[in-house]
C-alpha cells in the first residue's frame, strides 16, 4: 500500500519512464529540460534516476490507520456534510499520506491556471518558511479566486498535518512532510493528466528536491 506515496521501488521506475516521454516527447532521453515561460530555468526530470532524500524520519510511516486514497472524488458531500467513500486502500501507512494526496490532487487536477510562470511563483509561496494565507501577492499574475483558493486550502491541510503530527510548528514537520509529498508529486506522472500539468508536476517536484538537498 505505501507505494501510493514512497514510489522508489524497481518496479515503479519504468511505469514512470513510459510516462514522461509519451508526454514531453522533446526531452525524450534527457536527464535535464527548460519550459518555455520559465527563463533559463533548468529542471530535472526525475524519470531515469530516483534520488534519496536526506530527511532523517520525525515520525514512523506505520504509525498511523490512514484511508489511502484521499482526493476530491472520495469526499462525498451530502446534507451539508462530508464523508469518505471507497476504503479499498485504507490502511498502515505514513502519518502525512492521506495530506500529500490530497494537496497533490489540489494542485495537479482541480487547479485551471495553465500558466507555468503563475504556477512557479504560485509553488514559491507555498514553499516558504513560513507562509501566510494572507501572502497572496502571486495572485495578481493569473486567475486570482483559483490559486487563492488553492492556495489557502492547502495551507490549511498543512496545518492539520501539524496538529496531527503534534510538533507545535510547521518548522518542526516541514521536511518531512516535503520529503513524502515529493514522492506523491512524482506520482503524477505517470496518470493520465493534461500536458501542461505535467509541467507543474515537475516544477514542483524540482522546488521541493531543492529545498531537501
Amino acid at each position: 500500500m505505501l507505494e501510493i506515496i514512497f514510489l522508489g521501488t524497481s518496479a515503479s521506475i519504468p511505469t514512470r519512464n513510459r510516462s514522461l516521454p509519451a508526454t514531453l516527447l522533446i526531452h525524450e532521453g534527457k536527464h535535464w529540460m527548460h519550459f518555455h515561460g520559465l527563463g533559463s530555468q533548468e529542471l530535472k526530470t526525475f524519470v531515469y534516476d530516483l534520488p534519496d532524500l536526506p530527511v532523517c524520519p520525525i515520525v514512523g510511516y506505520d504509525r498511523v490507520v490512514t484511508h489511502g486514497d484521499l482526493h476530491g472524488r472520495n469526499i462525498l458531500i451530502y446534507d451539508n456534510k462530508a464523508w469518505l467513500v471507497d476504503f479499498y486502500h485504507t490502511g498502515p501507512g505514513h502519518i502525512f499520506r492521506d495530506f500529500v494526496k490530497l494537496e497533490s490532487y489540489i494542485k495537479f487536477y482541480l487547479m485551471e491556471t495553465g500558466n507555468l510562470e503563475v504556477l512557479s511563483f504560485f509553488e514559491d509561496a507555498l514553499n516558504a518558511p513560513n507562509p501566510s494565507p494572507e501572502d497572496t501577492a502571486f495572485a495578481a499574475r493569473g486567475d486570482p479566486d483559483d490559486l487563492i483558493k488553492a492556495y489557502r486550502v492547502i495551507l490549511k491541510l498543512r496545518d492539520w498535518a501539524r496538529t496531527k503530527a503534534m510538533p507545535p510548528s510547521w518548522s518542526a514537520i516541514r521536511d518531512e512532510y516535503y520529503a513524502v509529498l515529493f514522492y506523491q508529486t512524482l506520482a503524477y506522472l505517470k496518470y493520465d493528466i493534461k500536458e501542461v500539468r505535467k509541467k507543474h508536476v515537475l516544477i514542483s517536484a524540482n522546488k521541493i528536491y531543492n529545498l531537501l538537498t
